[in-house]
């Protein structure tokens, strides 16, 4: 069986989802959460917040989300030193055919949407 990045497939997958379920519960209450707080959230692995298959999780994270039209989940997980997403949340938003000029603002506009889409759902 392949692994995913170092990770047997069915326990990437749970994963994954585990941290999707942390980033809804986060949009639903209106909140951002540190990588190095959501990687110490998940009780399926240990992964460190800084590594390449933490943010190959999150990017899974955000296209598919995006893909159902929710827009990125990923925005609501952000560096502590800058209070915002790092560079490979935007470079993944250009990618995604996003246009934007100040990172900042494209950042705040995502977030709203975010939230506002897992708020609608409750409703």
């Amino acid at each position: 069986m392949t692994q995913r990045h170092g990770f047997d497939p069915e326990v990437w997958e749970r994963a994954r989802e585990e941290a999707r379920q942390i980033l809804i519960q986060c949009a639903r209450e209106g909140r951002k959460i540190a990588y190095s707080d959501l990687a110490a959230e998940l009780d399926t692995v240990s992964i460190e917040p800084n590594s390449s298959a933490f943010h190959a999780m999150l990017d899974e994270i955000s296209l598919c989300e995006n893909k159902a039209g929710r827009g990125m989940l990923s925005v609501l997980v952000i560096r502590k030193d800058i209070r915002t997403s790092g560079p490979g949340f935007f470079r993944l938003a250009r990618k995604l055919g996003r246009k934007f000029k100040d990172d900042r603002e494209f950042w705040k506009s995502e977030s709203k949407r975010v939230i506002g889409s897992w708020r609608r759902v409750l409703q």
